[in-house]
């Protein structure tokens, strides 16, 4: 039987991340994951995330936010790879909407540069849009995205190189507690440790049936589309990444052409979501790809609405859109990372620092109180 210090389940964006961070502190331990990160079935997929410290969600978010800014430049910096483009971003909608006033809230709260613009203040500083009259926009000139793929693999490379061990391709097929160890088996092999990380995204329910009511996995659609004349218009150095609430039902966001990456921008709603089994999923992509060409066209009248490509991803959702971490309440030695309810990837270095905190010494001196498992109204 092999013995660990950890043993983390699910090796997307905040497993590898807690991987990384507790074979630096020179833990024993072990990665499982059922395919083979990063890879396209599960929430860590899909070339880009916005990343953004005006956090309209929540003012709460930020200080972790700012710290993942940090956390990305620092593993930039030891794995060689880009990993984060800064191309400005505007989080636009009429003025009491969710975005604006949530946008502004963080960056006042928080004092970061920012600045609002106006419908034409918009039209002219990036003529690409055609955004509704009366719509404003709050501009951060920090916000970018992160290229996924490639974030993942840094953090796993980064694990490995510090002593982590990685078992893709394989589930975790049975698990008990004796005593103050679990029991694990996974394949042919048995395993025991004293501490079980699981952060298994959408597949969190099938692994605890216990969480079962505090999340809905739900599948969204993102899509890339061409566009009519210059591309050099869509590139990162002048277009920025975007989010419209324009209270008609549908939270879009998008983002420009990737470095090397698929022939188009990318766009994708925030609140189209269909409940669904992580294991047998519709394919979807193709309706929302033409519903997100004609929303799309509206906003940039440039985009050509047949897509180039488009792929699903899921969502795990809490009822508060708030995310899971901390100690399973009623199962010792558990510990959760879940429930990031389609918001969570920019924060995964962190992430992973505050589950090794937790999996080292039960606490940490992160801002975590409102992502507790115990919190009240969890239930999705």
């Amino acid at each position: 039987m092999s013995s660990y210090d950890c043993v983390v389940i699910g090796l997307g964006a905040m497993g590898s991340a807690a991987l990384r961070e507790l074979a630096l502190r020179g833990h024993a331990v072990l990665g499982i994951d059922a395919f083979h990160p990063p890879h396209d079935r599960g929430s860590s997929h899909g070339e880009s995330r916005i990343i953004r410290k005006a956090y309209f969600e929540d003012p709460a978010y930020v200080p972790l936010v700012l710290r993942s800014y940090e956390a990305w430049a620092a593993l930039e910096r030891v794995s060689g790879k880009t990993l984060l483009h800064r191309c400005g971003g505007l989080f636009a909608g009429f003025p009491e909407s969710e975005v604006v006033q949530g946008s502004l809230a963080s960056a006042r709260d928080h004092e970061l540069p920012h600045e609002l613009l106006e419908t034409a203040d918009i039209r002219n500083r990036y003529p690409q849009f055609s955004p509704p009259d009366g719509v404003v926009a709050v501009y951060e000139l920090d916000a970018g995205f992160l290229r996924v793929e490639s974030c993942i693999e840094a953090m796993l490379d980064q694990a490995v190189r510090h002593g982590a061990e990685a078992l893709f391709h394989h589930r975790l097929s049975r698990w008990e507690r004796h005593g103050d160890l679990f029991h694990l088996t996974v394949g042919d092999r048995r395993i025991e440790t004293p501490n079980l990380l699981v952060s298994a995204g959408a597949w969190l329910g099938k692994l605890l049936p216990d969480m079962t009511r505090q999340v809905k996995v739900q599948q969204v659609v993102t899509a890339w589309f061409p566009t009519a004349g210059e591309r050099e218009s869509f590139q990162v150095d002048r277009f920025p990444v975007h989010i419209w609430d324009l209270d008609d039902g549908a939270l879009c966001y998008g983002m420009p052409r990737v470095p090397g990456g698929r022939p188009g921008i990318k766009l994708g709603f925030h609140g189209h979501r269909a409940t669904v089994d992580p294991d047998h999923r519709p394919d979807t992509a193709a309706n929302t790809a033409r519903e997100l060409g004609r929303y799309g066209r509206k906003l940039i009248p440039a985009l050509i609405p047949e897509a180039v490509d488009a792929t699903t991803c899921m969502y795990t959702t809490t009822a508060d859109h708030h995310f899971i971490v901390g100690p399973h309440p009623e199962r010792p030695g558990v510990w959760l990372a879940g429930g990031f309810s389609g918001h969570g990837f920019k924060f995964a270095p962190v992430i992973g620092a505050i589950a090794a905190d937790l999996v080292t010494s039960g606490t940490t001196a992160h801002p975590i109180a409102p992502f507790s498992p115990s919190r009240r109204d969890l239930s999705a």
